[in-house]
This record gives structure tokens, sequence and C-alpha cells, in this order.
């Protein structure tokens, strides 16, 4: 795998990485910025767990794709991304439009787009 692709990748990745982490470790200081309201220890339970996890699933993914130049994990932090993009679609057409959600749907289409281009340019090679 190329150097340039890699160090493409890990830019992709880190802020899911950030994000993942400052989640699972300080879920207070992100609930602003998630637009959630957790209710008691269950709910930073699963903003610590189910959010951060998510994040940090798909970041770690793509790092391991890179650092054991296997893109198929390429292709599972694709999926996970588009799992998560079709659901906020879905929250669009079915809770109401809200600005606030466009950059992060954006992010993960662009970022899954991009995780299956460089799957099926680096499986031809």
């Amino acid at each position: 795998m190329q150097k340039g692709l890699k160090i493409f990748v890990i830019v992709l990745a880190l802020p899911v990485i950030v994000l993942g982490i400052k989640t699972m470790f300080d879920p207070i200081s992100m609930i602003t910025r998630w637009g959630m309201d957790p209710v008691g220890n269950t709910g930073l339970n699963s903003l610590r767990s189910m959010v951060a996890g998510i994040l940090l699933g798909g970041g770690v993914m793509m790092t391991l794709g890179v650092w054991k130049e296997n893109t198929t994990w390429f292709l599972a932090a694709a999926l996970l991304m588009l799992i998560v993009a079709f659901g906020r679609l879905l929250s669009f057409g079915l809770d109401g439009f809200d600005s606030a959600s466009i950059p992060p749907t954006v992010y993960e289409i662009v970022a899954a787009s991009v995780m299956i281009f460089l799957d099926r340019k680096l499986s031809k090679s």
C-alpha cells in the first residue's frame, strides 16, 4: 500500500478515534456535541459504550486496514459508516431535518465511499 494512501486513511480515521476516546472517557463533555441528554447511569453507559464503540470501531478498522495492509478492514469500516449514515437519513425523513447533522452525515458517506474505492483499487494491485 502506498505511503500517501496510508497517511490519507489515517487522517480519515483520526477524527473518529479522537471523538470515540473523548466520548468514552469524558461523556459529560460530549453531551452537547451529540445532542443527547443521557438519563442516569444507563444513559451514560450507552453514550460511553454504543456511541464511543461505533466511533472507535470504525476508526480502528480503518487503521487496521493500513497496518495489516488488508483492505477487508476498509469494507468493514465502510459498512459501519453507511449503516450510521442510513440511520441519519432515516431520521431526517421520519423525525425532521436538522442542519447540525449534515456534516457528520457527509463525513460518513464520503469516508465510506473512499474506503470502498480504496478497497477496489488496492485489491486489483
